[in-house]
This record gives structure tokens, sequence and C-alpha cells, in this order.
């Protein structure tokens, strides 16, 4: 599955986390570079700006429902670089 397709998964399945309005209130960005499958996860990183500062997250998304959640800790990474190298590779790591 390709992040296209599953953000449109997530539209259609009633998650709000790609809306445009909700991505506008915490500045979120997507790093589709990122997107990574494993098993029945998607994994990706956004940046979002957090109490003034733009911060990297990775999230993981579920491909049956659509669902977002964040791995790790909201903020975790200063960089992206940092974020993409703390990026889960197996399936034990999700």
């Amino acid at each position: 599955m390709t992040f296209e397709e599953f953000r449109y998964k997530a539209e259609r399945s009633g998650f709000h986390f790609f809306d445009p309005q909700t991505m506008q209130w915490w500045k979120t960005r997507v790093s589709v570079s990122s997107w990574r499958v494993i098993g029945n996860s998607g994994l990706f990183i956004t940046s979002d700006v957090i109490a003034g500062v733009r911060r990297f997250t990775i999230r993981r998304g579920d491909l049956i429902t659509g669902a977002v959640k964040t791995f790790g800790t909201l903020g975790e990474f200063v960089t992206l670089a940092q974020a993409k190298r703390a990026m889960p590779d197996t399936l034990e790591d999700v």
C-alpha cells in the first residue's frame, strides 16, 4: 500500500488525522519519503509545531482500520534524520 492509498483509507474510514483543518492546527507536515510498510502497519514521520518549535514524530498507521497513532513520544526528535534512524525495521519493534 502506498502512502496516498493509506491516506485515502484513513479519510474514508472516518479518521481526521489528515484533514486539512487538523494538519493546519498542528502545522503538520508529512515526510512521504519516510513511508514504510511492515506487516499491517504503515510507518511515517510527521513534523509538528509543539510549543513554538518544529519537532518530529514517528507515526504508525493501521492499514486495516486507517487509524493513526503516535509511535513513541510526540515530538520526540529534533531532526528528520534522527526520526528516520529510529524507525523500526521489524514487526517485533512495531
